[in-house]
């Protein structure tokens, strides 16, 4: 039988390498995002291969932060709101 060398770490790792809490990490998981194995009652162990996919999926293009809406002048975006009577006094 062929040796497995897949390399598992801790929820806390994950958290600090994806710098959020352990309960997003958790999140994560449940929603399938993230592969993990439980070890005995309570340890919860995730692949570093899953790690490195979900991390390779949600990478970002600079182009996908630009939001042409954002660009627009001030009186395109939104109508004016009124000001209130009580404003000023």
């Amino acid at each position: 039988m062929a040796e497995i060398k897949k390399k598992y770490v801790t929820m806390q790792v994950v958290a600090e390498t994806l710098s959020c809490t352990e309960r997003h990490v958790y999140a994560l998981i449940v929603d399938g995002s993230l592969a993990a194995i439980k070890i005995g009652g309570r340890a919860v162990r995730i692949s570093e291969e899953s790690l490195n996919d979900f991390i390779e999926s949600h990478k970002i293009k600079p182009e996908d932060l630009f939001d042409p809406d954002l660009e627009k002048k001030p009186s395109e975006q939104t109508a004016p709101v009124a000001r209130s009577k009580w404003i000023g006094r």
